[in-house]
């Protein structure tokens, strides 16, 4: 292993001189100065910013890049087209329309990364010897990374995580970023895996690594169950030091796994970034990315000495407790459960969700801080009425004026000023009411008893509205919060549960005792009054 005291890489110069066929031989200097135009890059001398002026000036000189600048469908004076048909311009909130445009993929998470185990607040000095942790539809592995770092650097203790999604493209890339995080230095790995998880294209030099340092361990298995059934699941676990990571995958995405460190024949930069376009950028996409950019300023290693297992499967959350039998995972095994927004009605839904998981969350006695955490995106805006938007427009709007005042001219129809303060407006509404209705509607309190799990009255991993617009924020808070494109009503702390299973099997305990020995023990209890009255004389 190379030596990880060794400074971070430098940004190297921007002068990438592709061509047409996306050819070209990028500048290897290191990088000192920035564009003063944007700000937006930076170069290792002014004749490389000379020589790369050309394609940098689309970007350097971007209309978005202008405060004046005003999206199209306000220029054009028509109906933006992800309204939809609700004439009434203050009930904007119910025109919105939802629309695929490409390819249906999560790549990355819609809510901030979190950690889900936050020891100071929990088990504090009480850590448990192993900490078990299951990302039932982890997505991306934000989560786990953001739970992991946050670690106390004092444990010595070993974790286990089972990480699951159904989309072998995110299982596909959660592996090579874990792999890549074991095998590299930490230094090198960090600049790999942010290529891999952010960058539109990988460096050539990241690709090369990749290729011969993880793509051999990947080839090795293929070789190994060639002749083996598609369908049929195939473990591998590769262990580096104290940390091992296993893949179970079926054959069939085993054999697929080695394309995704390859480039297709045929496919140049300028077609790979043809087929990005066509769906982050279609024509039909244009006014839903230019009222995200209107609510946009103009220009805007721990896990080394861990022992540590990761487990990681290409499953749909709800066949899980069928794998995790097989993997000899019993039940009342996790200390923490993360299922992301599966609870939603539009997936799942919560009942599902707790008769699936809550069998696996640890009980009171092994650990009283276990947690089954579930996000809900979507439960406000189901269960919130026109009733309760009308009611709430006017403290909604009276809230907004401080952060955005409503001038005269903005109110037209499709002004995009006046759509971009009702966006804003929704920073301010009431998310408990709705979200309340949303319960009772679930009967999610009742769902909790029979599954032997007890709503917290108190999150301690996460606060109940983590991205709602906190009283008396100041002007940066808001327009960063407006600018995120969250709306404050993504509900993450709710489905903090703790297991009520060992009061239910001492309760059961109790009534299962022979009528003999219940016998025997009122005869005690009665000769104990007696000898107590007789003291008491």
């Amino acid at each position: 292993m190379t030596d990880s005291s060794k400074k971070h890489p430098k940004v190297t110069c921007a002068n990438v001189d592709q061509g047409e066929d996306g050819g070209g031989i990028p500048c290897s200097n290191v990088a000192s100065k920035a564009c003063n135009g944007c700000l937006l890059v930076q170069y290792c001398s002014k004749d490389c910013q000379v020589a790369h002026w050309k394609p940098h000036k689309k970007d350097c000189k971007s209309p978005f890049m202008k405060k004046s600048w005003r999206p199209q469908w306000d220029v054009e004076k028509r109906r933006p087209a992800f309204i939809g048909g609700n004439d009434d311009p203050a009930l904007a909130e119910q025109w919105v329309t939802m629309v695929q445009h490409g390819r249906k993929k999560y790549l990355w998470g819609n809510v901030p990364a979190i950690d889900i185990i936050q020891s100071c607040k929990n088990e504090g000095k009480d850590f448990p010897e192993q900490l078990n942790l299951l990302f039932a539809a982890s997505g991306d592995i934000r989560n786990v990374v953001k739970s992991l770092v946050e670690l106390p650097i004092a444990y010595e203790g070993k974790c286990e995580l089972i990480i699951n999604d159904k989309d072998f493209d995110i299982v596909a890339r959660n592996t090579i970023l874990l792999l890549t995080a074991l095998v590299f230095d930490p230094i090198e790995a960090a600049d790999i895996m942010i290529h891999i998880w952010y960058s539109a294209f990988i460096t050539e030099s990241s690709l090369q690594k990749l290729q011969e340092k993880v793509l051999p361990l990947i080839e090795d298995v293929c070789k190994k169950v060639a002749g083996r059934p598609g369908q049929s699941l195939q473990s591998k676990t590769w262990t580096f030091g104290t940390r091992t990571i296993c893949l179970v995958l079926p054959k069939a995405s085993w054999d697929l796994l080695p394309s995704f460190f390859k480039v297709p024949d045929g496919l140049s930069a300028s077609k790979a970034q043809k087929v990005m376009v066509e769906t982050t950028l279609p024509p039909s996409r244009r006014d839903y990315v230019e009222r995200a950019f209107y609510s946009r300023p103009p220009a805007w290693r721990r896990i080394e000495n861990l022992k540590i297992r990761f487990q990681l499967f290409e499953l749909d959350a709800v066949d899980l407790p069928g794998i995790l039998k097989e993997r000899g995972i019993a039940k009342d095994y996790f200390d923490r459960i993360e299922v992301s927004n599966i609870g939603d009605r539009g997936y799942i839904g919560p009942r599902k969700l707790l008769m699936t998981f809550a069998p696996y969350l640890k009980r009171k006695s092994q650990n009283p801080h276990a947690t089954l955490l579930a996000l809900f995106l979507n439960a406000v805006h189901e269960s919130r009425t026109e009733k309760d938007y009308i009611y709430s427009m006017a403290t909604d709007s009276a809230k907004l004026r401080r952060y955005m005042p409503i001038e005269r001219d903005m109110l037209q129809p499709y002004n995009a000023d006046f759509l971009r303060c009702n966006d804003a407006r929704s920073l301010f509404q009431d998310l408990d009411r709705p979200f309340d209705r949303f319960m009772k509607d679930c009967s999610l309190y009742e769902i909790s008893k029979v599954e032997g799990l007890r709503i917290k009255t108190k999150n301690t991993l996460v606060e109940k509205w983590p991205l709602k617009l906190r009283n008396g924020a100041k002007q940066e808070e808001f327009d960063m919060l407006l600018a995120s494109g969250h709306l404050g009503s993504e509900r993450i702390g709710l489905r903090s549960l703790r297991s009520l299973r060992d009061e239910r099997w001492k309760a059961k305990k109790e009534n299962s005792k022979g009528g003999k020995e219940r016998k025997e023990e009122e005869e005690k209890e009665e000769s104990q009054k007696v000898r107590n009255k007789q003291i008491n004389k």
